[in-house]
C-alpha cells in the first residue's frame, strides 16, 4: 500500500509502475529507474547519433588517387589521396600530344606528367579577350610541384619557346629551380637566371 504523498508522487512522474520496493526518496524503484532511463534515453541517442556521423565523415574524407585518364607513367614515390569530393568528378579528355623526350617522363611520375599534360592543354585554349588560358597547380606540399612546373617549361622549350618566368618568394629558390631541371634531364639546355642580374630596362633576346 501507498501512503498519500507517494501515491500524489507517482501520478506525477506519469509513468508506469510495478510494486517494488521503495527507495529512500519514497518512491518505488521502478518508478525511479523507469524515470531516469526516460531522461537519458533522447541524450544517449544524440551521441550514438554524432558517433555515427563521425565514423561515417572519417571512412569517406579521402581517396586514393590515381590518374584516370593518362595511359601512361610509373607510380608516384609516396601514397597520394584527393578528398572524396573531388574523386567523384571526372577529368576531362586529354587531346594534348606531349612531345616532351621519354627519358624525361620517366624522371615523372604518372600524376606529373598529368599536370603537365593539363597545363599545356589549357595553354593551348585562347580566352575570348584574346589572352591565353592559364593552370592553377593546386598539388599539396611533397607532390613534387616544382617538377612538374620544370617539366611545364621543358615542354614548351621543346616546341620551341625557349624562355619562361619563374616567379617564386625568394631568389634563393633559383637552386631548387636548377635541382628540378636537372632531375628531368633540361639543364644541359634551360639555363636558369634571377631577373635581379638583369639591368632595369628592356631584356634584349640575346640576353
Amino acid at each position: 500500500s501507498f501512503t498519500a504523498q507517494q501515491l500524489n508522487k507517482l501520478l506525477q512522474s506519469g509513468q508506469p509502475y510495478l510494486s517494488l520496493p521503495m527507495t529512500d526518496s519514497g518512491v518505488p524503484g521502478a518508478v525511479l529507474q523507469d524515470t531516469l532511463k526516460t531522461k537519458d534515453a533522447p541524450e544517449q541517442a544524440v551521441e550514438d547519433e554524432e558517433v555515427d556521423y563521425e565514423e561515417i565523415g572519417v571512412a569517406d574524407t579521402f581517396a586514393a588517387y590515381w590518374p584516370s585518364k593518362l595511359k601512361f607513367g610509373r607510380a608516384h614515390p609516396d601514397p597520394v589521396v584527393e578528398t572524396a569530393t573531388l574523386s567523384s568528378v571526372e577529368l576531362p579528355n586529354i587531346t594534348y600530344e606531349l612531345a616532351l623526350p621519354q627519358k624525361t617522363t620517366e624522371c615523372l611520375s604518372a600524376l606529373q606528367v598529368e599536370a603537365v599534360v593539363y597545363a599545356c592543354q589549357a595553354h593551348e585554349q585562347l580566352l575570348p579577350t584574346g589572352e591565353r588560358a592559364g593552370f592553377l597547380l593546386g598539388d599539396g606540399a611533397g607532390v613534387g610541384k616544382g617538377r612538374t612546373i620544370a617539366g611545364i617549361i621543358f615542354e614548351n622549350y621543346v616546341k620551341g619557346r625557349k624562355r619562361a618566368l619563374w616567379v617564386s618568394v625568394s631568389s634563393d629558390l633559383k637552386f631548387d629551380a636548377e635541382r628540378d631541371l636537372a632531375d628531368i634531364g633540361a639543364h644541359e639546355k634551360i639555363r636558369v637566371a634571377t631577373i635581379n642580374k638583369f639591368k632595369y630596362s628592356p631584356i634584349d633576346s640575346k640576353e
